[in-house]
């Protein structure tokens, strides 16, 4: 039970030497140390009686928050001790916090202190960028700390279950009609034997595309035979994504032969993408790059990243 005492510590330290009479301010004394003992043994064995631990418990939970909202943006939490309006975040003040939602994109976070609502950041090279959806995961517990602007992210979700997999095949393939290009220096669409059509089911997968024929010659033997591999995204262009001036594969030999090359690209989109090949010659000669009744094909590959 708490003492009530009689002077406060700060009368008691005032008084001069020769004070009398001593024995109500001993007393008095007295009642505060006992009351300061009393605090400190609650604090300590707060955490054995089922009361939320504190100061010197055996186990302390003042930097856990907990959600307290049903937003995915816009998060709030409680501190122990409970922050009220009249407190400030400091930099480098930490908190563990485990969100109730998982993020849809940027989002806040509010304890109570007179900063209201912070934004949450995470470091994407040197530099402080949103959170993005997804890199708050309800299931995780995570580690923010201030820095006097942002609260800073410092365990980012990240989803490995895809990585390295494949996703979904998708392909074109035939053996009708011919394939020739003649003395044409500019690369030309090979046509729909030649593309695939793929949408990405995440924009940070990779796509392996490729692709051939059965037959390929060069009438004279003179010139190459080139090949370039096209792309467009949604209603977009086609751009060539040979960044040289070589094509992706060669074909010279005057004696029909297969030839084959590949791409891996990272298109980083979910939108509907179109591979198209281009065909050309180096100079003046006629190169066969299919011939009717042999194999050609292109075929795309989304690979998770």
């Amino acid at each position: 039970m708490a003492e009530s005492p009689t002077y406060t510590t700060a009368q008691i330290i005032a008084l001069p030497k020769g004070t009398t009479p001593w024995y109500e301010y001993a007393k008095s004394s007295a009642q505060h140390v006992k009351n300061a003992q009393d605090d400190i043994s609650t604090l300590q064995s707060a955490a054995f009686t089922g009361a939320t631990p504190g100061w010197q418990a055996a186990i302390d939970t003042r930097y856990y928050v907990a959600d307290t909202s049903s937003s995915a943006t816009t998060y709030t939490g409680a501190t122990n001790p409970t922050a009220t309006g009249s407190n400030a975040l400091f930099a480098g003040y930490r908190i563990f916090f485990n969100p109730a939602t998982t993020n849809t994109g940027a989002a806040t976070l509010n304890v109570g202190t007179s900063n209201g609502a912070v934004a949450i950041k995470k470091m994407q090279g040197a530099s402080k960028v949103d959170v993005a959806a997804g890199d708050i995961d309800d299931l995780g517990i995570y580690e923010l700390i201030f820095d006097g602007t942002h609260w800073l992210l410092l365990n980012v979700a990240t989803d490995t279950s895809n990585m390295g997999k494949v996703l979904q095949v998708v392909f074109t393939q035939g053996t009708s009609g011919d394939i020739d290009v003649d003395n044409n220096t500019t690369p030309a669409s090979a046509g729909s034997t030649f593309l695939v059509s793929i949408t990405p089911s995440a924009t940070t997968s990779k796509v392996l595309v490729e692709f051939g024929s059965a037959y390929g010659k060069s009438q004279g033997g003179n010139f190459n035979g080139k090949v370039a591999l096209h792309r467009q995204i949604a209603s977009g262009s086609f751009t060539n994504l040979n960044t040289g001036t070589d094509g992706m594969a060669y074909i010279r030999s005057t004696h029909p032969h297969p030839w084959f090359s590949s791409y891996v690209d990272s298109p980083s989109t979910t939108s509907a993408i179109n591979y198209q090949l281009y065909v050309y010659t180096h100079g003046n000669d006629v190169v066969e790059f299919a011939e009717d009744g042999y194999w050609r094909f292109i075929r795309a590959t989304e690979i998770g990243a």
